[in-house]
């Protein structure tokens, strides 16, 4: 079973007590790696199975989680044209 990488942002009442309860939750639940917690208690980057996540979604209701997203960057470098480019010569 592969691993994905999901967001966990919490948007529940800042003062909630429940927001540490959730986030014990989240950190002790099997299968749950937490990659970075550098924004906790407000965000958290997780890899879990997916089947983990949607168990998770059920039991937090004041978090939104959603799937990383990568995208790759375009290639900016200058190039000098040649003849099989588009040159004019």
């Amino acid at each position: 079973m592969t691993n994905d990488r999901y967001i966990f942002r919490f948007t529940g009442d800042d003062t909630s007590h429940q927001m540490n309860e959730q986030l014990n939750a989240i950190h002790s639940t099997e299968g749950v790696t937490v990659v970075d917690d550098s924004m906790a208690p407000k965000m958290l980057l997780v890899e879990a199975p997916k089947a983990v996540i949607h168990q998770l979604r059920g039991q937090l209701s004041d978090w939104a989680i959603s799937p990383e997203i990568n995208y790759k960057l375009p290639d900016a470098r200058k190039r000098v044209q040649g003849r099989d480019e588009g040159g004019s010569k």
